[in-house]
């Protein structure tokens, strides 16, 4: 990994990568536009600080698996 990059945040769902960034706030903004229930900014800044990896389930029951790759 490029060492300027200090994190990545993916967003997975079936497998597959459906974004990636090296910002979480524009990750939470940019998921919050394509999947819907996305909890705020200060809600993903806590829970990366305790857990790599955070299962989002949206309304239509399609889950989705948000990661911090550090």
């Amino acid at each position: 990994m490029n060492k300027q990059v200090r994190n990545l945040y993916v967003a997975i769902n079936d497998n597959k990568v459906v974004h990636a960034s090296t910002s979480l706030s524009e990750f939470v903004r940019t998921m919050s536009q394509l999947v819907t229930q996305v909890k705020s900014y200060p809600y993903y800044q806590k829970k990366f600080k305790d857990e790599k990896v955070i299962e989002h389930i949206d309304h239509l029951k399609k889950s989705y698996y948000f990661q911090k790759v550090k």
